[in-house]
């Protein structure tokens, strides 16, 4: 297999440089991130929890935003997602998750007045939302958590896009302390690897 020298930093313009170094350091963890999302959608027990783990991977969803998506919340046609005030495009692997769920939900409950996204056969009949455990409690057992894969979600967009705490709060409707905080581990990860990077 043929291999590819990173051109030298001195012979780059500075954009470029770090630009070039920060790609090299992102593809480690692109392929570890998908690992992980893979992972946990195998630990998955439901096309519920599936959804709840796409949902997480691809948009940082938190545990109490899943259980409280409704129906109201989605357009499928046009792709997009009301979550968190937001209004997304969907992403791939939340548009197959949430297909296969809304039809396992309807040949299950066609007719239950509730309107939440996920429901149970204990929430069917009624209108609240299903308990956090529902969702996450297989998860939790295997080591992996909708917080840690949530908070992975935002830190691998802080490292690919570069640490940019309006960005991240724009992307995530999260605070900008709490990107600050993203944006500063980022920061850090990056000058430790840049520093390890061996020099041509």
């Amino acid at each position: 297999m043929t291999t590819h020298a990173m051109p030298s930093p001195s012979r780059l313009p500075s954009t470029l440089r770090a630009n070039t170094l920060l790609t090299s350091l992102q593809r480690p963890r692109r392929r570890a991130r998908l690992l992980l999302t893979r992972s946990a959608e195998q630990l998955a027990q439901n096309p519920a929890q599936r959804l709840a783990v796409a949902l997480a991977a691809e948009h940082a969803a938190r545990t109490g935003t899943i259980r409280n998506l409704t129906l109201d919340d989605l357009d499928i046609p046009n792709r997009r997602l009301t979550i968190d005030g937001h209004n997304p495009r969907l992403g791939d692997l939340t548009e197959r998750a949430l297909r296969a769920w809304l039809d396992r939900r309807h040949a299950a409950w066609p007719n239950t007045p509730n309107r939440h996204v996920i429901v149970s056969a204990n929430t069917a009949l009624g209108t609240g939302p299903v308990g956090t455990p529902y969702i996450r409690f297989r998860l939790g057992r295997n080591g992996f958590s909708l917080d840690r894969i949530r908070v992975d979600r935002i830190l691998h967009e802080a490292l690919t896009t570069g640490p940019d705490p309006l960005h991240l709060s724009l992307v995530f409707n999260i605070s900008h302390t709490a990107a600050a905080r993203y944006t500063s581990v980022a920061e850090h990860l990056l000058s430790d690897e840049l520093e390890q990077t061996p020099k041509p």
